[in-house]
């Protein structure tokens, strides 16, 4: 099974999981897609299940697909920020390491810059 989004439930106990997962799924495919060209596949292969036709390029389709994604929540309401979700700019090394369980590296700072275009 692809696990395509970090374990937002450790964003903080107060929010629910399928806030946090709304406002970060849509980015952490495009990581994905971007970082790991397997995952990158395995995304591609929704494009028929969400009207999209595949170009043959799976990342250049799992990058679509993570739009997608973007605008669905968009158009599902869920355009808040995590400042507006209450939750501080000073949690952004705790949310990426409880994420990737790293202090540091390339996955580390790719998490990190997600999580900070996040506020």
């Amino acid at each position: 099974m692809l696990c395509v989004f970090p374990r937002t439930t450790q964003l903080t106990s107060a929010r629910p999981h399928g806030e946090t997962s709304a406002l970060t799924l849509g980015h952490v495919v495009k990581l994905k897609a971007q970082t790991d060209k397997d995952a990158a596949v395995q995304i591609a292969r929704l494009a028929p299940f969400i009207g999209m036709q595949a170009s043959g390029d799976a990342t250049k389709d799992a990058l679509a697909i993570g739009d997608r994604v973007l605008e669905l929540v968009k158009e599902l309401g869920f355009t808040q920020t995590l400042t507006d979700r209450e939750i501080g700019e000073d949690q952004v090394d705790v949310i990426t390491e409880r994420a990737t369980k790293q202090k540091d590296g390339k996955t580390y700072d790719a998490v990190k810059k997600l999580v900070e275009n996040l506020y």
